[in-house]
C-alpha cells in the first residue's frame, strides 16, 4: 500500500514517536543520570522464544491504522486463546470514547468478539507511538509483578519522545497488581536487547548509545550489564557501525536450542537483484528507497556472524534486504513461541513472493512452523511485528 506523501509524512511522525507533548509521568523510576551503584534488577529478562506466550502488550492510536491495523489482523486472531491482551490506547479528544476505535477494530477480525472480550484496554497518559516493544525491557519473577524496565529519561530526543516514554508508567498505574514500572540509568531501546538461554545479546549500537555515561567500550558496557541483570553478555561488535545498525531484531534474533537466525543480504540479492528499488519513498528524505547491498552493509552482517559463532550459537542464514542504517525487509523481526511441542514463527512478509518463500523456507528447514504477517506497509517506518508486540510472559515449554 502507497500512501500520499503528507499522509506518509504524518504518519511517519506518529510511527517515528508520539504526536504531541504531555507532562511526564510521576511513576517510580531509578536515577537516570548515574551508574554508581547500578541497581539490581528484580526478576528474570523474558526469553525471546522459550515458552508459550502468556502475556503480550500493545499500543494503539487511531491515526495508525494504514499502517498497522493489517499486522494486527494477521496476528492476533492466530495467537492461542490462552494468550492473554494487554493495549494502551491513545487517548481521544474531549468527550470520546478512546477505547471505541480499538474495539472496533478487534471485532473486525475474525473471532473478533471473543478476540475483543479478552484484551484488556487502559488508556494512556498522552500520545503513543504503536512501538510498544522498545519501550520497556521486561523482567518475570514467581509471585511478584512483572517488571517493566524503561530507559533513562529522555532529555534530547524531543518532545514527541517524552510523551512515549510515559507507557511503561501508564501500564503500571492501570494495573497496578501486575506490573511495576522502573527506570534504568541507560540509553536504550527494548530492541536493542535480545536474551536467549539465559544469555543477554547486544551490539556496538548499545556502546554507541551509553558512551556519554561512561559506557564507551565492549568491556565497560558488558561489566554493566552483568552487575544489573547477573547474566552473561555477548556484545557484537566493538564501535558502531561494526555491526548492522538499528535494532537488534532488524537484523538477527535468537531462536532455541542456541540457533540465532541471521539476515543474509547476500541471499536476498539473488533474489531481487542488486537494483532492487521497492517502490516506497523514506518518510524521512521522501528519498525512494533502494537495495543496499554494497561490501560494506554485507561485512557488517558477517562481523555479527562471526561474533555469534565465536559465543557458541549456531548461526542460521536468512535472506534480508537492507534500504538504509534504520530500514530493512527483516524476517528476523517477529514474535515467536514455543507451545505444546510446537515451535511457532509470526514472520513479517513483504509482498515479494520469491524472498517472503525462500524466507519461510528458512524456518521450516529448522523445525519452526512460521505464520506469515504481512507488514509492507510499515517496513518504510522502520519496523514490523516485532516492534509492535512487548512480550510481558512466557509459561513453560
Amino acid at each position: 500500500m502507497r500512501l500520499p506523501r503528507a499522509a506518509a509524512a504524518s504518519l511517519g511522525a506518529l510511527l517515528g514517536a508520539s504526536a504531541a507533548a504531555v507532562g511526564l509521568a510521576l511513576w517510580p523510576r531509578l536515577p537516570s543520570a548515574t551508574l554508581d551503584p547500578l541497581p539490581a534488577v528484580d526478576g528474570a529478562l523474558v526469553d525471546e522464544a522459550e515458552g508459550p506466550l502468556e502475556e503480550i502488550a500493545l499500543h494503539y492510536l487511531p491515526e495508525a491504522d494504514p499502517i498497522v491495523a493489517g499486522i494486527y489482523r494477521a496476528f492476533l486472531p492466530s495467537l492461542d486463546p490462552e494468550t492473554r491482551v494487554v493495549a494502551l490506547v491513545a487517548p481521544g479528544s474531549k468527550g470520546a470514547d478512546p477505547t471505541g476505535r480499538l474495539r472496533a477494530l478487534l471485532r473486525s477480525f475474525p473471532g473478533g468478539d471473543l478476540l475483543a472480550a479478552r484484551v484488556r484496554v487502559a488508556v494512556a497518559s498522552g500520545p503513543l507511538s504503536p512501538w510498544s516493544k522498545d519501550r520497556a525491557l521486561v523482567t518475570n519473577r514467581p509471585g511478584a509483578a512483572i517488571g517493566l524496565w524503561a530507559p533513562g529519561e529522555p532529555v534530547a530526543a524531543g518532545e514527541r519522545r517524552r510523551a512515549d516514554w510515559n507507557a511503561p508508567g501508564d501500564l503500571a498505574r492501570a494495573f497496578g497488581d501486575e506490573l511495576r514500572a522502573s527506570v534504568l540509568p541507560l540509553d536504550f531501546d527494548a530492541g536493542d536487547f535480545a536474551m536467549a538461554g539465559g544469555r543477554l545479546i547486544v551490539d556496538a549500537n548499545l556502546i554507541g548509545k551509553n558512551a556519554g555515561r561512561g559506557l564507551g567500550t565492549r568491556e565497560k558496557l558488558s561489566a554493566a550489564l552483568r552487575q544489573l541483570f547477573g547474566l552473561e553478555v555477548v556484545v557484537l561488535g566493538e564501535e558502531p557501525g561494526d555491526v548492522p545498525r538499528h535494532h537488534l531484531s532488524m537484523y538477527m534474533t535468537p531462536l532455541t536450542d542456541g540457533v540465532v537466525l541471521l539476515g543474509d543480504p547476500a541471499a536476498g540479492e539473488a533474489i531481487v537483484g542488486r537494483f532492487f528499488t521497492p517502490g516506497e519513498a523514506s518518510p524521512d528524505s521522501g528519498a525512494r528507497l533502494a537495495g543496499d547491498f554494497s561490501r560494506e552493509t554485507r561485512a557488517r552482517y558477517e562481523r555479527a556472524a562471526h561474533d555469534l559463532s565465536r559465543a557458541g550459537f549456531r548461526v542460521v542464514r536468512i535472506p534480508t534486504v537492507v534500504f538504509d542504517d534504520k530500514t530493512y525487509f527483516a524476517y528476523t523481526n517477529g514474535v515467536f513461541e514455543t507451545r505444546n511441542g510446537r515451535r511457532i514463527a509470526w514472520v513479517p512478509t513483504f509482498d515479494l513472493p520469491a524472498l517472503d518463500s525462500a524466507a519461510m523456507a528458512t524456518y521450516r528447514s529448522i523445525g519452526w512452523e512460521p505464520r506469515p504477517v504481512p507488514s509492507r506497509p510499515a517496513f518504510p517506518y522502520h519496523g514490523t511485528l516485532g516492534c509492535l508486540v512487548n512480550v510481558l510472559a512466557r509459561g513453560r515449554r
